[in-house]
């Protein structure tokens, strides 16, 4: 229609035109209204939708919450009245007596002695009432300041009575009542009321009444009128009903105890048998399935009551081939004649009380298989009475043992191996405890030291050790118990017997338990003192003039760094002189090397004769020398150094050509300062000193500060 009407609006003059436009325009509009309230009751739909939701959730979750505290009860309650730990104080009176059993019981109790009574949990709740009087169901328990005097009255005034006995009291409306409480279970759960009377001989106060009718606004006449009609009894009858109901009650009170003690008792039964059911499955299913065979032994047939499955492993022959032949088939012959003989002696020694039923036994056992062969087993047995048969049984499991033989066998081949190697090898061994003393020694470890077997196992490691190396043995078994590291290689200074110094080089390892416990320290030591004698003999060479027997240059120059800084720390003097033999070149050309080589001995040993002995003398080179003096300051050293250029010039040496010349020295000194800290500046200043000697003409001392 609106394509219809658009073209209309094409076609037609203009005049005519704009009505058509402005008729299409309001129906334009019209539609977009009608889509919006479309949209709107559409969005209004949505939103009540989705409340509907939330509210379906909502109350889905209220009533899974409800449903889970309601299970949540019942099952508290069930463990109150099932479980042996169950407490019955969590329990209310009406999940322990049958409420309408009673409630029809007091109905009919109440037709032959028309007193009326109720029964009320400790919350004021009425599960039972007979006999209710009009003054209390039309007044008393209507309103609600009197309904609140009848709930203090029902849960307060009637609390501190014995079980088996009653109370007698005034209820605050005025009313007389008597309570005995209701005990299960040492519980007090309830109690049982006679009420809602007055005594013959005690008429009620009329007046009391009528002001109680006007202070909670009740029918003064209807309330009077129910007040008449209130029951008046003798208080001999009373008390007969009441001592009556007393014994009711703990009547009902004692079989609803029982019954829940005899619903525990049938749990408990149930439970009891379930487990048995369970633990004998567990128990089947175990003996059935496990590696060892369980069996029992009728100890006066020899026959089999029971073999388990895993015997057709064992042995090759089927749990029922072996229950249908006596005891001897499963054995070899000669095992069989030991087992017949032990098991009558240890059921004799049981029957006298020689031996303990409680005792187990263990016996290595050699048993045929299907297939010929013979299989080692261990047999852990134990003797008991079958209390339906009154005989003696033999309770076993037997195990098989071959893997473990074959292991005890390598293990035995193993250990006599160690032992060979222990006992023959060509290096100190020794077994070391924790506390570092000789388990086991070799025979070579005896060569070492010098003592016999026995002595050495008497020792500990230290008594063997010079006292400045004690403490390497105990630091080290410390250090590896606690973990630190399991062998190590170090060396230690001993003294052999007949006290000569013993260098042993030791390797020692840890040697722990499968549960990775310490147990003992296993060591090998090598004797390595002569290596040592070489060493130092080597080091000796590596650091000594070979001509003159003094120290070298380069011992020169690793000594005086050293010994500058250690008397720098120690605020000690050090001094330091250069010594040239004058015009020692001429010398070697006009007497030759060899004369020269005799003055270079004689003076090395003119001054290790006069030198003390902390002072260092080293050959710098060629014909020069050089002093180290630790501790001495120049007035020390410069009276010294001149007895010595005196010694040198007094030398009468001799070659093979002849007596040979003089020879004079030439001597430069100094002394370290406080502010030195380079010995190589400390060396050239000595050097600079010589220097000017030589200038001075030789055969002198200068000291340059």
């Amino acid at each position: 229609f609106f394509e219809m009407r658009l073209g209309d609006f094409m076609a037609a003059p203009s005049s005519q035109g704009l009505i058509i436009l402005a008729s299409l325009m309001a129906m334009l509009l019209l539609a977009l209204s009608q889509i919006i309230m479309n949209m709107q009751r559409i969005e209004h739909d949505y939103v009540m939708a989705q409340q509907r939701l939330q509210q379906d959730i909502t109350q889905r979750e209220q009533a899974e919450t409800a449903l889970r505290d309601s299970e949540n009860r019942v099952r508290a309650k069930l463990d109150s009245l099932l479980s042996p730990e169950g407490d019955i104080g969590a329990l209310e009176l009406t999940d322990v007596m049958d409420i309408p059993a009673l409630q029809a019981l007091l109905d009919d109790i109440y037709r032959l002695t028309p007193i009326s009574m109720a029964i009320l949990d400790l919350r004021g709740r009425v599960l039972v009432s007979t006999g209710w009087q009009d003054i209390c169901t039309q007044f008393h328990r209507v309103n609600p300041l009197t309904a609140r005097n009848c709930l203090e009255s029902d849960t307060q005034l009637s609390q501190g009575i014995a079980p088996g006995a009653f109370k007698f009291y005034r209820c605050k409306n005025q009313m007389y009542d008597m309570a005995t409480p209701i005990v299960v279970g040492g519980r007090h759960l309830g109690n049982l009321f006679l009420g809602q009377f007055f005594f013959n001989d005690e008429p009620p106060d009329r007046e009391i009444f009528r002001a109680q009718a006007q202070r909670y606004g009740f029918d003064e006449a209807a309330y009077l009128a129910a007040l008449e009609r209130t029951p008046r009894w003798n208080r001999d009858t009373i008390q007969i009903a009441m001592t009556f109901y007393a014994h009711l009650v703990d009547l009902f009170s004692n079989l609803s105890y029982r019954n829940i003690q005899l619903a525990r008792s049938m749990v408990e039964q149930q439970r009891a048998e379930t487990a048995l059911r369970e633990s004998e499955q567990k128990y089947r299913f175990l003996t059935e399935n496990m590696k060892d065979v369980v069996w029992i032994l009728d100890a006066e047939t020899l026959y089999f009551r029971y073999v388990s499955p895993s015997v057709q492993r064992l042995r090759g022959f089927s749990a029922e081939e072996v229950m249908a032949s006596p005891m001897d088939e499963a054995l070899t012959p000669e095992a069989s004649e030991l087992l017949r003989a032990m098991i009558q002696e240890r059921v004799a020694e049981l029957r006298s009380g020689r031996a303990s039923w409680d005792q187990f036994y263990t016996n290595l056992v050699p048993q045929p298989c299907k297939d010929g062969s013979t299989v080692w087993t261990e047999v852990i047995t134990r003797y008991l009475i079958n209390p339906d048969a009154g005989r003696v049984e033999v309770h076993g499991v037997t195990r098989d043992i071959s893997e473990r033989r074959q292991a005890e066998a390598a293990l035995r081949e193993s250990e006599e191996r160690f032992r060979l190697a222990f006992d023959n090898a060509n290096t100190g061994m020794c077994l070391v405890d924790l506390q570092g003393r000789l388990l086991q020694v070799n025979a070579k470890m005896c060569a070492i030291f010098g003592y016999g077997k026995a002595e050495l196992e008497a020792m500990t490691v230290n008594d063997l050790v010079i006292p400045e190396d004690t403490a390497v043995s105990p630091h080290f078994i410390e250090a590896a118990v606690h973990g630190d590291f399991d062998s190590t290689t170090f060396e230690k200074r001993y003294r052999h017997r007949q006290g000569h110094l013993i260098y042993g080089l030791v390797s020692s390892s840890l040697v722990r338990d499968a549960q990775g416990q310490p147990l003992y320290f296993i060591s090998q030591v090598l004797d390595i003192s002569e290596r040592k004698r070489l060493e130092a003999e080597l080091r000796e060479q590596a650091i000594r003039d070979p001509l003159t027997g003094l120290f070298n240059r380069r011992y020169l120059d690793e000594t005086l760094p050293r010994e500058l800084s250690r008397c720098q720390r120690g605020g000690q003097p050090l001094s330091v002189a250069m010594l040239d033999l004058d015009h020692f070149k001429d010398f070697n050309d006009s007497y030759g090397h060899e004369a020269g080589d005799i003055v270079l001995r004689a003076i090395g040993d003119l001054l290790q004769k006069s030198l003390r002995a902390g002072d260092i003398a080293c050959r710098y080179g060629g014909e020069e020398l050089t002093l180290i003096l630790p501790g001495a300051t120049r007035a020390d050293v410069q009276p010294r150094m001149e007895d010595l250029r005196q010694a040198v010039a007094d030398l009468h040496l001799h070659s093979r050509a002849g007596a040979l010349p003089t020879i004079t020295v030439s001597i430069g000194l100094t002394e370290a300062a406080d502010t030195d800290t380079d010995a190589a500046t400390l060396l050239l200043r000595a050097d600079a000193a010589l220097y000017r000697a030589k200038q001075q003409g030789r055969n002198c001392l200068v000291f340059l500060a």
